[in-house]
């Protein structure tokens, strides 16, 4: 089976699953430049075609020229659900006679609630063979407006089950607490800085690119129970989440709740934040809920947590075993090819039709 994927990016932390997929069909993936958006491309692409295309703005929309990939070629085609890239939807509308090999993926509605933008969405999707959302409450929405289209959830992860670590917890009479991940605004680590001032008997570590610039430039005054550590993978993440207790995640949660779990650490999660899709595991596991803007709850709970942390341990074990069972990259595969083999079995059928109408 070919299928192309259509995708915003394809950075490192997709690699293993593209990998994994590439072995299942015949997979091509075609995406745009990585660097541009902050993220890093694998070291090594295998297992799979890659073309990356670079962007034309058009406002506040995204072109690329895909005129050298024949559409025709492929026996499905799955394409990230972003209005940003509406040359995708002029793709789909232009490819009429194949759009049942069509699937769409990912965060599906975004972050806008438009009446007109959902419109538009609706019509694409009640028109495609499938569809692939990243979480379970993506999909559930989508169920309700997608008519009899097949709606199946990916649970969106980047770890494999052999990959999960069961690590020591720390020896130490502090507590411990790191966050990971690129240093954006939206991550609310003024609130890191704001806790690390306020209990004093805590340390922390800041983990992602530029980090150390980020928080020098953005903050005036450093708390001295802070260290802040470039981009840090592999064994040496490993380190990090060793010597910790919890992940703390005070703004908006993304993918660092998959990195906890495969390092068998519980998360403390911002409370009523417009997470990404990826708070489904969070909230199956039941993980750590705080509003950190809340001087008398935050005050409670890492008083409480001084004196007995089996907490945090608890929250561990549930994070880790959800993500085993159901927030895997063989998890994602096997929903993958669910969804190409009903596009590919109804494509199948429309060339069937086709060819007995034309021997009629």
């Amino acid at each position: 089976m070919n299928v192309l994927f259509l995708i915003d990016h394809a950075p490192d932390y997709r690699e293993e699953f593209f990998r994994c997929l590439g072995e299942k069909c015949n997979l091509t993936v075609v995406s745009h430049p990585c660097e541009p958006d902050g993220l890093s491309n694998p070291f090594k692409r295998i297992n799979y075609h890659y073309i990356e295309l670079q962007n034309f703005k058009i406002g506040p929309f995204l072109y690329a020229n895909l005129s050298h990939v024949h559409l025709s070629d492929y026996d499905v085609i799955c394409a990230d659900l972003n209005p940003r890239h509406f040359w995708r939807f002029l793709l789909f509308l232009k490819d009429r006679s194949n759009r049942k090999k069509w699937i769409w993926w990912g965060h599906i509605y975004g972050r806008s609630n438009n009446v007109i933008l959902n419109f538009m969405r609706r019509q694409f999707l009640i028109r495609s063979a499938a569809i692939l959302a990243y979480s379970k409450s993506i999909a559930n929405r989508a169920r309700t407006e997608a008519g009899n289209v097949p709606v199946l959830s990916i649970n969106n992860s980047q770890t494999k089950k052999e990959d999960f670590l069961v690590l020591e917890w720390p020896d130490s009479e502090d507590l411990h607490f790191i966050f990971v991940g690129r240093p954006q605004k939206r991550k609310r680590l003024d609130r890191i800085l704001r806790l690390a001032e306020s209990f004093p008997n805590t340390k922390w570590r800041l983990i992602g690119p530029d980090m150390y610039e980020f928080i020098h430039k953005n903050f005036d005054k450093i708390p001295n129970n802070i260290e802040c550590f470039g981009k840090t993978t592999g064994p040496d993440l490993e380190k990090h989440f060793s010597w910790c207790h919890a992940v703390v995640n005070p703004g908006h949660l993304g993918l660092l709740v998959s990195n906890a779990a495969l390092h068998g650490r519980p998360v403390l999660i911002q409370k009523n934040e417009n997470h990404a899709p990826e708070i489904a595991l969070a909230e199956d596991s039941n993980q750590l809920f705080l509003d950190f803007d809340n001087i008398v709850e935050t005050e409670i709970f890492f008083t409480d947590l001084r004196n007995d942390y089996s907490v945090l341990k608890e929250a561990a074990q549930r994070l880790q075993k959800t993500a085993k069972s159901e927030y895997t990259i063989e998890h994602m595969v096997e929903k993958h090819m669910e969804a190409f083999k009903i596009a590919y079995s109804e494509r199948k059928k429309i060339n069937t039709i086709k060819i007995k109408i034309w021997n009629y």
